[in-house]
């Protein structure tokens, strides 16, 4: 059982779902790269999928996660003043932002946003299973 109950983390990429979009996104993505809108979704997915490292990475947080693209979001959590690609902490019903869309332009790797994600649990919330 999550020892964290009352608290998840929303991952939300800068892109809309929906099978068009994501066809959009994919060439977008290995065509254009340095015109990419979510470097959470460059970082954290290969051509074949999630990337193996940031899978377990997730699985071993001790908060449950959440994936969500930008208008599902909006959908479920009909707030203002959000940009993304950014990583949410929802917790007794408020949302805080744990990294930034701002804070993702200088996150060039994938071991580089693991490591960002851990400072930043560490940090905010006081907790991190290693």
């Amino acid at each position: 059982m999550n020892e964290h109950q009352n608290s998840k983390l929303l991952f939300v990429y800068n892109a809309d779902s929906g099978l068009s979009n994501a066809l959009l996104d994919y060439g977008k993505k290995y065509l254009s790269p340095s015109k990419y809108d979510c470097r959470l979704c460059m970082l954290s997915y290969g051509p074949f999928g999630m990337r193996k490292d940031w899978k377990q990475f997730v699985a071993s947080l001790p908060y449950d996660a959440e994936f969500l693209h930008k208008d599902d979001f909006a959908k479920r959590y009909p707030l203002e003043g959000f940009s993304f690609p950014a990583v949410l902490v929802l917790k007794d019903e408020k949302i805080e932002v744990l990294v930034s869309s701002e804070e993702f332009k200088s996150i060039a790797t994938l071991t580089a946003l693991i490591d960002t994600v851990k400072s930043k649990l560490t940090t905010s919330l006081g907790t991190f299973a290693s």
